[in-house]
């Protein structure tokens, strides 16, 4: 057996071990240890039994949860596990009208592993070191993607994320998650862990930059502006010199290939006076036009999952369509690159309304940080990385415009992050307004 494939059965039995033995949240260890290395996608996976490592590795740690009687399991204690629930259920419903039972099955079945997932991330970080190694180890597993980019291939990043991250764009997305929230944590005077956290910040955003993904380039400087209105109090210095160094690394690492990618979203082909729109942009453009079609024939309940994929045929010409090959069943069809018409036409204003009412009160919750006095270095932490969640989250959102993200899965560890984050900030400002 191969030594990379030695070392994930030992990392991923290890955690698993340990999820029952210690804390249940070596058995997220685990998870993320399937999910980075992920052996349906490497060479040595065929030297392993072809298992589901993820979901098992989330079941077992189910399992650890419920039989670790220190903790107390928080089920629906929440309004956003509510909406969740509430969404899962309302696609459940779709099935009776979905274009494609079995596509839009397979949704319904992810996205209960999300469900799963936000449960166990709200249960299984219980204090700050927690919240530290959860980043950490996926600070650690991007660069594993790096790593497979620089001995795999020699042009565009893609391909090394595995099945729910294959794509440049959506590999980019992911990491940029990771950078903003090991950014955020350089900020929290976290001592000598500091001098792993520059180098892993660095190498994430070369992880990016390798990708080559205008819409998450864009997004981060977006993010960047943004977060001015948001500095952390005691920090601004910090803050600045942080986010200056960090724009003068962005701009060094801007490759030849990155802004010959930009100059081709609007390109002069006679003068300037007769723009002319680079092909990708000008087919999103016309995958747009016919979603907003596609909504305005089923506008309340959707078509299910994968809508757009297979209207496609019937709203779009022939030249903005993929050539038929063996993965589509050799079909000429189109996919969405929009979250916000994906959601429309996918699942209707019912769903699109759940969905996204869900997201604007998890990124409200910014603003519980402005009522916290931060008297003590714990609840700085905690309101340094409530930013760095919201923020996050808002990447996504962006980025969302440019790139279906739908099933990102770092958007539902996000949004388990927020809600655990907030709840400690709100329930220690009432122990401290109880002591006074």
């Amino acid at each position: 057996m191969s030594i990379s494939a030695l070392i994930f059965i030992f990392l991923y039995v290890m955690g698993l071990i340990k999820a029952f033995t210690s804390k249940p949240l070596w058995g997220l260890f685990s998870y993320f240890v399937a999910f980075y290395m992920h052996p349906p996608s490497r060479w040595w996976g065929v030297e392993l039994p072809d298992f589901r490592w993820s979901l098992i590795a989330a079941v077992i740690t189910f399992i650890a949860l419920i039989f670790n009687s220190k903790l107390k399991i928080d089920w629906l204690d929440n309004k956003e596990s509510k909406l969740l629930l509430l969404f899962w259920c309302y696609i459940c419903l779709q099935m009776f009208w979905a274009i494609d039972f079995y596509l839009h099955l397979r949704y319904i079945e992810l996205f209960l592993k999300f469900i799963l997932l936000f449960v166990l991330i709200r249960n299984c970080i219980t204090n700050k070191g927690e919240l530290i190694f959860f980043i950490l180890i996926n600070a650690i597993g991007c660069t594993y993607f790096g790593y497979l980019g620089l001995i795999n291939t020699s042009g565009r990043l893609e391909g090394v994320g595995g099945a729910s991250i294959a794509s440049a764009n959506l590999i980019a997305q992911h990491v940029a998650v990771i950078l903003i929230l090991s950014s955020y944590l350089l900020l929290c005077n976290l001592k000598k862990l500091n001098w792993l956290l520059i180098p892993l910040v660095i190498i994430l955003l070369e992880i990016i930059m390798q990708t080559e993904s205008r819409t998450v380039l864009i997004s981060l400087f977006c993010i960047a502006l943004f977060s001015l209105f948001y500095i952390p109090r005691d920090v601004k210095k910090q803050f600045i010199i942080y986010l200056s160094l960090g724009g003068i690394l962005f701009f060094s690492l801007l490759g030849p290939q990155i802004i010959q990618r930009f100059e081709q979203i609007s390109s002069n082909e006679s003068s300037v006076f007769q723009p002319k729109i680079d092909r990708s942009a000008l087919s999103r453009i016309e995958v747009i036009k016919a979603q907003l079609s596609m909504f305005k024939e089923r506008p309340i309940i959707g078509y299910g999952n994968r809508g757009t994929l297979l209207l496609s045929p019937l709203y779009l010409q022939e030249e903005f369509l993929t050539k038929p090959t063996a993965q589509n069943n050799n079909a000429s069809i189109r996919a969405s690159h929009n979250l916000a018409m994906s959601m429309l036409v996918d699942h209707g204003l019912i769903g699109a309304t759940i969905y996204f009412y869900l997201i604007l009160i998890l990124f409200l919750k910014i603003n519980v940080i402005k009522n916290n006095c931060e008297v003590n270095k714990d609840d700085f932490f905690y309101s340094v990385m409530l930013l760095a969640t919201t923020l996050s989250l808002l990447l996504l959102q962006i980025a969302g415009q440019g790139t279906n993200n739908k099933v990102l899965e770092v958007t539902i560890w996000l949004m388990a992050l927020i809600t655990l984050i907030s709840d400690h900030i709100k329930s220690y400002s009432k122990v401290q307004i109880n002591d006074k």
